[in-house]
């Protein structure tokens, strides 16, 4: 039986490590849309750093609650 070198099943790891942290981080930002939305405060369309930068306009922008 063949077995795979070290370093494929660390890349392997890296790779899975990091498709899970992107599911997460995307599953955070559309929650933290809907809520935002609640309040009338629209996110739109963001892409790379840009979703933190204009929720942070966005807050700083509203009244408080």
């Amino acid at each position: 039986m063949r077995v795979k070198d070290l370093d494929s099943h660390s890349v392997r790891a890296l790779l899975a490590s990091r498709a899970l942290l992107v599911k997460i981080k995307r599953d955070l930002e559309n929650q933290i849309r809907g809520v935002l939305k609640n309040l009338g405060l629209v996110i739109g369309r963001a892409k790379f750093n840009v979703f933190a930068v204009r929720t942070e306009e966005l807050i700083a922008g509203s009244p408080r609650v």
